[in-house]
């Protein structure tokens, strides 16, 4: 037996560090994305709305084990110590203090409570998978064989299926290194990858790419300058919060040495300044520069450990960081700040909601409107079926791919957020519904309208006439006079500047059709267009009675000139 092996303080500190997140993970509630993404591993798919399809199949794989919030988080805890052990093997081995590495690493916010941690996000197969990209990329640079090419290539393709920043991490890698394309296993890296992405490609063709229109388009919004502020912010708060300056400019000065250090370098800057363009377009979550982060500590680790002062400070503001964080996972498990200021609501009394609810419904099926999350806790907790039916007044999710409506039709439900309540639920958790019971519930959601405008530059007083066509992809018939004896109608709304400029108005002399399952009807309309010259977004919408605009066409973008 090879007892130095079973002593080395690095398998001791993994071991301590692994069973510290599996116990969390038992005792800590879902979080909301992690109840949503369970939802993905009920059903498997080679893509989803959001993400690529990995961490649905992490979360069923750990669930076989466990039907509980450990299952959901098992193999998770197990990437992220693989992340930590691949981190500590990057480092130079004339380099490695494992005490220090402790501190820098246990001393980052995102490492200690985020993709190292225990949460079920894609973030975590990512930087696990980013952490041995970079690890066989520094092999490739001193061999080049085609061994290590074909389990480079089997990890590039884990990294784009755990999350599309991937892409950042192979193309600031390339740009660092133009010199590989001499390489003839390069191609074969290229080839594999791109055949092992093929699947996923199927996918997004067959689904008319909703990832791509929502992560390039859907997230875009007017500028506002606190969003450049917020990620500013939030990268020093990720990177610390006492010591993420330290390590950020230690990071930033260290010189590379060689292609592969120039790599991290490229891929570390590059990272930042690519989300720091984004926030132009759009809020921007600090976790999103998580692929930095192997970069960052990678770099920062040698400039750091080279200067005494600086590594006498990440050793003193290690305690009080590892304090806080150490707090922070309590809080998770434990509802001990006060509910109208604690960050980390999402992780209690979610289990005792579900059952308020539960009990409220009596046998109904539950729809919450606008909300993936809370119908995903849902069905966790409670173990029933629940449904969202989200509007053009919020953003599309998975639940707008999975054929979950036809099963609410003429069923009795419980719909929440309702415009004409029966009555108003306030959880012991603090969450207040108002919620109506309606018996044959009607809902076309999932008609879908594809518009062709005659032209999209207009002038003020124009009419802008437009081409529907109607399509119903569901197995059943739908008939829109049944109804419950609500009305179904088309509308249209205008949006300009990410605002909508009033209520959805009715399109008259456009009734809708009967129509047959997986069948398609073209109908022509005419609505004026918006007074004020600018550019607008126009959205052709079916409404139900009570519910709103419904996502059934995708936005138009029209001119409006003088």
């Amino acid at each position: 037996m090879n007892t130095r092996r079973i002593v080395n303080p690095l398998f001791w500190f993994l071991a301590v560090w692994f069973a510290v997140n599996i116990i969390q993970a038992f005792f800590t509630e879902l979080a909301h994305d992690e109840a949503y993404y369970w939802m993905f591993s009920k059903y498997p798919a080679l893509g989803y709305f959001d993400h690529p399809p990995v961490i649905a199949l992490i979360i069923k794989a750990g669930y076989l084990f466990f039907q509980n919030e450990l299952g959901v988080r098992l193999i998770p805890c197990i990437l992220g110590t693989g992340t930590l052990f691949t981190l500590y093997k990057l480092i130079d081995r004339s380099d490695r203090n494992l005490s220090f590495f402790i501190m820098l690493t246990m001393s980052i916010g995102l490492v200690s409570t985020h993709v190292c941690g225990f949460i079920a996000i894609p973030d975590t197969p990512l930087i696990f998978f980013t952490a041995l990209f970079f690890y066989l990329y520094k092999k490739y640079l001193e061999d080049d064989n085609k061994g290590i090419a074909v389990l480079i290539s089997i990890v590039i393709a884990s990294m784009l299926y755990s999350k599309y920043h991937g892409v950042l991490v192979l193309f600031f890698t390339f740009i660092s290194n133009l010199s590989l394309i001499r390489r003839k296993s390069f191609w074969l890296i290229i080839l594999l990858s791109a055949i092992l992405m093929v699947p996923h490609l199927i996918w997004q063709i067959k689904h008319d790419f909703p990832t791509m229109e929502y992560h390039l388009v859907g997230r875009s919004t007017f500028y506002k300058p606190g969003f450049t502020i917020n990620y500013i912010y939030g990268q020093l708060i990720t990177a610390g919060p006492l010591t993420g300056i330290i390590i950020l400019y230690h990071a930033f000065r260290h010189r590379k040495r060689n292609k592969f250090e120039k790599a991290l370098k490229f891929n570390l800057i590059g990272t930042l300044v690519f989300f720091l363009f984004s926030s132009f377009r759009g809020h921007v979550e600090p976790h999103w520069t998580a692929i930095a982060y192997i970069p960052l500590i990678t770099l920062s680790y040698k400039s750091i450990n080279d200067t005494i002062k600086a590594k006498k400070w990440i050793k003193i503001l290690f305690w009080p960081s590892i304090a806080l964080f150490m707090a922070m996972r309590i809080f998770m498990v434990y509802e001990l700040l006060p509910r109208s200021w604690s960050i980390l609501n999402e992780f209690h009394g979610w289990d005792k909601w579900a059952g308020e609810i539960k009990e409220t419904a009596a046998g109904r099926k539950v729809v919450f409107t606008n909300k993936y999350q809370y119908p995903s806790k849902y069905t966790f907790y409670s173990g029933e079926f629940s449904h969202t039916l989200n509007n053009i007044y919020y953003r599309k999710n998975q639940y707008d791919l999975w054929n979950f409506e036809d099963s609410i039709q003429g069923k009795s439900v419980m719909l929440m957020h309702s415009k004409t309540p029966t009555d108003t639920l306030v959880t012991s958790n603090g969450q207040i519904y108002d919620y109506q019971f309606i018996d044959n519930f009607r809902s076309y959601y999932g008609i879908k309208i594809k518009v062709t405008p005659a032209k999209k530059v207009m002038h003020k007083g124009d009419f802008l006439n437009m081409e529907l066509l109607i399509t119903n992809n569901s197995g059943k018939t739908v008939d829109f006079r049944d109804s419950n004896n609500k009305k179904s109608y088309l509308c249209y709304t205008y949006e300009h500047r990410g605002k909508f400029l009033s209520v959805p108005k009715k399109i008259y002399n456009a009734p809708l059709k009967c129509m047959d399952p997986f069948s398609s009807y073209a109908q022509r309309i005419r609505i004026p267009v918006p007074e004020k010259p600018g550019r607008y977004e126009v959205y052709i919408s079916i409404v139900t009675g009570i519910l709103k605009p419904a996502h059934n066409s995708s936005p138009v973008t029209i001119k409006v000139s003088e």
